[in-house]
């Protein structure tokens, strides 16, 4: 009898035994090739934060518009209009008839008189001062502090620090932005490539040149 019990009980923990192996076994093919669920994931990627977009290994060209990156209105309409003419480089308005008169408030003025008054205001408007008057167009001017690449896509895109130091170099050897520096032209847009590391919505900028 006791042999019989002792044998009933050998078998009973053999088959526990055999039971929570096959359990184990059967977990592992589940999981095996399957997508780990979240808390799983958080577990194997304990300490990370985010994500970003992978950087190229390799520098790549890049073409479009050199703009003012403080610019305020960055929308697609801004960006495409022409840079502002230079004020009061010139004496008045150009194409307006010297006979006609201006109305402002319920007073008119005729153009003799408005420019007279105009030309005492203008005077103080020296070209260093004009340079360094913001463009709404996002044109470059002597104020801009940082540059972007508008790019053909309409992809905008800040240039970093090294990237900023090549578009001033570039910007002061460039017959318009020696113009536009001096004060007797408007700001400029110029096509420019880069050579350079897209990193986000910044460039990392190897290389710069500007289209004569």
């Amino acid at each position: 009898m006791r042999d019989t019990l002792r044998a009933a009980a050998l078998l009973s923990t053999l088959a526990l035994a055999a039971s929570a192996q096959s359990t184990d076994k059967q977990n592992m093919v589940r999981y095996r090739g399957q997508t780990r669920t979240q808390d799983e994931t958080q577990t194997l990627d304990r300490g990370r934060m985010g994500s970003e977009d992978a950087v190229p290994p390799n520098p790549i060209v890049l073409r479009g518009v050199l703009v003012d990156a403080g610019c305020r209105n960055r929308s697609a309409s801004n960006l495409k209009k022409t840079p502002q003419p230079v004020v009061g480089s010139g004496g008045g308005p150009s194409g307006q008839n010297a006979s006609a008169s201006l109305s402002a408030q319920g007073i008119t003025v005729d153009q003799r008189t408005a420019d007279a008054e105009r030309a005492d205001i203008l005077v103080h408007q020296v070209p260093d001062l004009r340079t360094r008057q913001d463009d709404p167009t996002c044109a470059i001017t002597g104020n801009t502090r940082g540059f972007a690449l508008l790019m053909d896509n309409g992809r905008f895109l800040d240039l970093d620090e090294g990237g900023n130091s090549m578009a001033v170099e570039a910007v002061q050897g460039h017959a318009a932005g020696r113009k536009m520096l001096n004060g007797f032209g408007p700001g400029i847009k110029p096509r420019a490539a880069i050579r350079a590391r897209i990193h986000g919505d910044r460039a990392v900028v190897e290389e710069l040149q500007i289209a004569e």
